[in-house]
C-alpha cells in the first residue's frame, strides 16, 4: 500500500511540474504576412508569372482570438527571406484609416487616429509577382521593428508571421478545357 501511495504521489508531482513548466511558455500578439485577409494563412501556391496577394495583419497570439489590446501604432517591415528576394511588390494598398510613414522594406510606422483592435487589423494588402524562374518553396516574412503602442501608451512586444510560397515556374493554369479531339486536330 505504501508503494502504490508513493508512486501515485510521484505521478501527481510530475504532472504539477509539467503543468507549471508549460505555463511558463510566453506568447505574443503577431504582426506579419498572411495569404488570407482576416486570419493567419501561412501557405500560398503561385504558378508562372501570375500575380498574388499577401496581407500585413496584426493578430492575437492564437487564431480566432481577439487582439489583447487596442493599438494606436505599429512599427513593422517586410523582411525578405534571403539575398535579393524572389518576389517583387507590384502594388500596395494601405489601410486608409491610418497614416503610414517610412519604407516597407526598411521600416514602416502605421498610426491610427482611432484605436485599432478586434479580431484582426489589416494594415496593408500587397500584390506581388515572382521574380525568379526557378520552381521551389520560397518564404517571405514581415514582422515588428520595435514594440507596438496601445491606446493607453503601453509598449507591447509582438512576433512575426511568415508565408510559404510554393512556386511552380513552368506551370500555367489552363484558360479553357480542351477535348482530346481538339488536341488531335493540332497534329493533323
Amino acid at each position: 500500500m505504501k508503494l502504490s501511495t508513493t508512486i501515485l504521489a510521484g505521478m501527481l508531482l510530475s504532472i504539477l511540474l509539467v503543468a507549471s513548466a508549460s505555463a511558463q511558455f510566453v506568447t505574443f500578439p503577431r504582426i506579419g504576412l498572411s495569404a488570407a485577409p482576416d486570419h493567419y494563412d501561412p501557405d500560398i501556391t503561385v504558378r508562372g508569372d501570375e500575380t498574388f496577394e499577401l496581407y500585413v495583419l496584426a493578430l492575437a497570439a492564437e487564431n480566432g482570438e481577439p487582439l489583447p489590446h487596442d493599438f494606436s501604432s505599429f512599427h513593422w517591415a517586410v523582411l525578405e527571406a534571403c539575398c535579393g528576394g524572389a518576389a517583387v511588390i507590384v502594388d500596395s494598398q494601405f489601410n486608409d484609416e491610418c497614416e503610414h510613414e517610412g519604407d516597407i522594406l526598411v521600416g514602416m510606422v502605421t498610426t491610427a487616429a482611432d484605436c485599432m483592435g478586434g479580431d484582426y487589423v489589416q494594415i496593408c494588402k500587397f500584390t506581388l509577382q515572382m521574380a525568379t524562374d526557378v520552381s521551389g518553396l520560397y518564404y517571405i516574412l514581415a514582422g515588428p521593428m520595435s514594440e507596438a503602442t496601445t491606446c493607453d501608451g503601453e509598449e507591447v512586444v509582438m512576433t512575426d508571421m511568415v508565408v510559404d510560397i510554393a512556386f511552380h515556374a513552368d506551370e500555367q493554369t489552363p484558360v479553357e478545357n480542351q477535348s482530346l479531339t481538339s488536341v488531335k486536330a493540332l497534329f493533323q
